[in-house]
């Protein structure tokens, strides 16, 4: 067989062992709506709204990762997800022990030591998880045009693909949102679950127990209300981001990306989200950061 034909094939097993975890998606957001929350007569339509838009997104980043791929390397396929995304700080499912890295070598250990294949399969399912839970957070906080603008600036945030891209900050991506949302809906006992999971993933995971800390023990939550919750996640960011760049730990990306959500969502309570001319040259913007982030690898 032609290294063309194996690559189809190992896109195409890759494609059909993903379709199965979007089933698992839906079976996890169904267990999110069994554990006591609130669920609204509208919220399976959100799910598969925000779901299909972070297919798409994921789809795209797939098609233009491997352009950019392909040109600078002066050859190679679309379709050699592999090679194309076995890049720093992507790849790094080998490294130190984490529940990722945990679960990667799990799953590769039936699958036949497909590592790649479990880290792609993985990262997919926390990148979708980071969107559905971020839009379900929106549409909670916001009225239906603020929440839909917010999450297009989610979805176009500098670095943004790497949600979707094998390695445990995806993860800590679906932690970040999972425990904002928690927070919001008032279930302190499952956003410190998600708190603890979340430092066994990434380092930038202590953040979350910091805030947890700031919000109910300190309870700037009761006092300050939504705000406080981001603030206190880009601010305990900001100090882990410090030391992990003097130590020498993530990327410029992941410092700068667990902040994004947060400062949207700050500055979402604002006028200038509905004035169209400020909103469009922010979103011009972070187009243009986002897709000088993902040609920065390649070059």
């Amino acid at each position: 067989m032609s290294e063309r034909g194996i690559v189809l094939g190992d896109f195409i097993g890759s494609l059909a062992g993903l379709i199965m975890f979007f089933l698992i998606i839906a079976l996890f957001f169904k267990f999110v709506c069994d554990i006591g929350l609130k669920v609204q007569p509208e919220d399976g339509r959100l799910m598969k709204r925000y779901a299909s838009a972070g297919a798409v997104f994921m789809a795209v980043t797939i098609f233009v990762s491997g352009i950019i791929y392909c040109f600078y390397k002066g050859s190679g396929s679309l379709l050699d997800i592999k090679n194309i995304w076995n890049f720093e700080p992507i790849a790094e499912y080998n490294g130190a022990p984490s529940v990722y890295n945990v679960l990667t070598r799990a799953f590769a250990a039936v699958l036949f030591e497909r590592y790649d294949d479990c880290a792609f399969y993985i990262s997919a399912l926390c990148g979708m998880i980071s969107f559905i839970t971020a839009g379900f957070l929106l549409r909670r906080m916001f009225d239906v045009v603020t929440a839909d603008r917010c999450f297009i600036l989610f979805m176009c945030s500098p670095a943004s693909w790497l949600l979707f891209l094998p390695s445990p900050y995806s993860m800590l991506m679906a932690m970040v949102s999972l425990f904002l949302y928690f927070v919001v809906c008032g279930r302190k006992d499952i956003s410190i679950l998600i708190a603890a999971a979340s430092c066994a993933v990434h380092i930038s995971g202590t953040v979350l127990i910091a805030v947890w800390i700031v919000l109910f023990v300190f309870r700037f939550y009761e006092k300050y209300g939504t705000i406080a919750i981001f603030t206190s996640v880009a601010a305990a960011q900001a100090v882990v981001a410090a030391a992990s760049a003097v130590i020498g730990w993530g990327s410029v990306e992941e410092y700068f990306f667990i902040t994004v959500l947060p400062a949207i969502l700050c500055a979402a309570g604002g006028r200038w989200i509905r004035r169209d001319e400020i909103y469009n040259c922010v979103l011009s913007f972070y187009i243009i950061c986002s897709a000088y982030f993902l040609v920065l690898h390649f070059v």
